[in-house]
């Protein structure tokens, strides 16, 4: 509740868009983050503590749904944060009691062949109606027999799009949106064969000063205890060690 609430704004993100100051790094950064609606508060501290922000930024959640198994096609949920153009996404990962979360190699893979049909599927449904939208009125529906047919060059703009899939690069390249979602799915290929790098932030939870006693021995040492001994980001993910990168922030409640 105090992460949805100290959430990351939209503000923050566009700023940090054109703020020169930022450099990018060209690999790909997998932000881990126990919220699964927004951008967590700890990705402003990275920013305070690094100064950059990887050319592709994922924010991954995970999530417990009480089934036997979730389908591999509807594991990974993503949603792309604006600016477009700043190519972060976030994703909530959904596992059932008898899913294993994978090795670190093919859990990546996983996830970008899904983001990369996520941004052609999302590509095709934002740009395409647009682009079919200005063939259409650029050759106008002709009244045939009392009847209306759309004309042939709408047609050809019809036929020219082709399904995405990911992972493919051997599609043609034509004109209209597909173009752009094969260079944006390019794009995050490219990132990823530059390197992944895992981002946690390491959250201390405090009870503040004027807090009760009972309130501080609840946060302080129960909590915190419980924490220590639960599940933790880098072990449920058997993150390699040489790519992790850790934050410290202390929470105040």
């Amino acid at each position: 509740m105090f992460e949805l609430g100290n959430k990351v704004s939209s503000d923050f993100v566009r700023d940090l868009s054109l703020n020169p100051d930022i450099s990018r790094v060209p690999e790909i950064g997998l932000l881990y983050s126990e919220l699964v609606q927004g951008i967590p508060p700890i990705f402003r501290h990275f920013i305070d503590n690094i100064k950059s922000v990887h050319s592709v930024l994922v924010f991954i959640s995970f999530k417990s749904i009480p089934i036997s198994k979730v389908a591999m096609e509807e594991r990974f949920l993503f949603r792309q944060v604006e600016p477009r153009d700043y190519r972060m996404f976030r994703c909530v990962v959904r596992y059932g009691y008898n899913n294993v979360i994978e090795e670190p190699k093919e859990f990546e893979r996983l996830l970008i062949d899904n983001l990369k049909e996520f941004i052609g599927h999302d590509h095709f449904i934002r740009e395409g109606s647009v682009f079919l939208r200005e063939q259409m009125e650029d050759q106008p529906a002709q009244r045939n027999n009392g009847s209306f047919r759309v004309s042939s060059a709408s047609i050809q703009s019809l036929n020219n799009i082709v399904a995405v899939k990911s992972g493919n690069f051997s599609s043609r390249m034509v004109s209209g949106p597909i173009q752009g979602a094969e260079e944006e799915m390019q794009f995050v290929q490219k990132a990823m064969d530059n390197g992944v790098v895992y981002l946690l932030g390491e959250t201390e939870v405090r009870a503040q000063q004027n807090s009760s006693l009972l309130k501080k021995i609840v946060v302080n040492y129960a909590y915190n205890f419980l924490r220590k001994n639960s599940r933790q980001g880098e072990k449920v993910m058997a993150i390699p060690r040489n790519r992790l990168l850790r934050v410290g922030m202390t929470y105040e409640i």
